[in-house]
């Protein structure tokens, strides 16, 4: 996922009263374990989700020390 991208989004995910042109932060997780933070604008929506535009991804701190 990069900037750019596009990404569905289930509705109880959104903030409450989002609509379309709202900016909002999603934590997500990959596969791999990793935890990133997305700011996400709402395009679309629909009945049960929401198509959003990736407009930053944050990768999460590294947890403990790190030397």
């Amino acid at each position: 996922m990069t900037t750019g991208d596009e990404l569905v989004v289930a509705l109880e995910e959104l903030p409450d009263n989002a609509d379309i042109g709202t900016l909002f932060h999603l934590r997500l997780t990959r596969e791999s374990g990793e935890h990133l933070t997305c700011a996400l604008l709402v395009r679309e929506m629909g009945p049960v989700e929401a198509l959003c535009e990736v407009l930053a991804i944050q990768p999460a701190e590294p947890e403990g020390p790190t030397s």
